[in-house]
């Protein structure tokens, strides 16, 4: 059952056709450890891109910018993110986002809710 669920998705994703972007999670890496200061050392940077859907833009009165997307969660297990939390930035058509919550699980796809500070 949970294969032909995964299908169904699957299939969902190419019918919604050119309503797919790219999404590019970025998350800085650490390789080693400053014992001097604490820290971690972030040398390098990851990313992940995915397929998804945005499903509503607002504008927030504080003035930011909210997003909402929906991502398959077959994508998101091929992927080394452990969590969202740990993402520093999430790209979506040009724009850089942070994530904040609630992300939305499904167990087959999973909502996220971006932000971004607007000038």
């Amino acid at each position: 059952m949970r294969g032909m669920l995964t299908r169904i998705t699957r299939n969902a994703f190419k019918v919604l056709g050119d309503l797919v972007e790219e999404v590019i999670f970025v998350t800085k890496a650490n390789k080693s450890f400053d014992l001097a200061t604490g820290l971690p050392i972030l040398d390098s940077t990851e990313t992940f891109t995915m397929s998804g859907v945005v499903i509503e833009e607002k504008r927030k009165d504080n003035p930011t910018l909210e997003t909402k997307i929906i991502l398959r969660m077959e994508q998101f297990n091929k992927t080394s993110i452990v969590s969202l939390d740990a993402l520093d930035t999430v790209e979506v058509r040009g724009e850089v986002y942070k994530v904040t919550h609630p992300i939305e699980n499904n167990g087959y796809t999973f909502t996220v809710t971006l932000t971004k500070a607007l000038a």
